[in-house]
């Protein structure tokens, strides 16, 4: 279904659709956000815009809260759920020109750490899963796939990083094969940022 991440009541709608097709919710991944495919400003901190920093903001941050909060107590009802929110490497590197979307994604962090303390008693498990610059896209411009061969050359696994790539860490953190790991943050970016 359509989700407006950054409204409270489209998240809800959401939770409730999937109880109601579902009987249950057994996780939850945090994966929308601004960033390539819907592109945001880029420049320097002095030239983001108040509204564009707002937007990143609402979507990156906010959104992965408004879901939670519709979300979680379905899981407290079962005491037993898992959440992977999506973070990115370049919140431990930095990212010249994004500063917007790379606090962003550094507060996934810190939300994911303080959402597995308070609902770690319900046996619902928050971990953060980084991935490197990843194409996402179904039809990369010329100049994006520029940028990722690009990064790809920076990698110790020297390739393009694909949505595929991130399936198998996903699948973990969602499963009982990582029953006791949570408030972690996993980087799979081909070695572009060691962590």
């Amino acid at each position: 279904m359509k989700v407006d991440v950054a409204n409270f009541a489209s998240c809800q709608e959401m939770a409730k659709k999937t109880l109601d097709a579902y009987g249950k919710i057994d996780g939850l991944v945090n994966n929308a956000a601004i960033f390539m495919s819907v592109p945001a400003e880029k420049g320097s901190f002095q030239t983001i815009t108040e509204a564009e920093w707002d937007r990143i903001m609402a979507v990156n941050v906010k959104g992965l809260w408004l879901c939670a909060k519709a979300v979680v107590p379905a899981m407290q009802q079962r005491k037993q759920g898992s959440i992977v929110n999506i973070s990115s490497n370049m919140a431990f590197n930095g990212g010249q020109g994004m500063m917007h979307y790379v606090v962003s994604k550094a507060a996934v962090v810190g939300f994911s750490r303080v959402l597995a303390r308070e609902i770690g008693g319900d046996n619902i498990r928050v971990n953060t899963l980084a991935p490197g610059s990843t194409m996402s896209e179904e039809q990369p411009t010329e100049d994006a796939m520029k940028n990722y061969e690009r990064t790809a050359s920076t990698r110790i696994l020297k390739r393009i990083e694909q949505p595929e790539d991130l399936v198998g860490t996903a699948l973990y953190l969602l499963s009982d094969l990582s029953s006791f790991v949570t408030g972690q943050v996993i980087l799979v970016n081909g070695g572009a940022v060691l962590h």
